[in-house]
């Protein structure tokens, strides 16, 4: 059985409260259509650069 990887599934940063969203991406980085598990580990939020782990999951896709 093959799971399907949710491509909407919106995650908030807890810091500044940027929500990641794979439709809209980074734009600052030209990434799109990634869900959010699939981001490199090295990742950071766009607006206060805080890594991946700071970011929890607001909506399932």
């Amino acid at each position: 059985m093959v799971l399907k990887e949710s491509t909407t599934a919106l995650y908030k940063c807890r810091i500044c409260g940027y929500v990641y969203s794979p439709e809209k991406g980074d734009e600052k980085r030209a990434i799109k259509g990634i869900p959010f598990e699939r981001l490199p580990d090295n990742w950071r939020c766009p607006v206060c650069y805080y890594p991946k782990s700071h970011f929890y999951q607001i909506k399932k896709g």
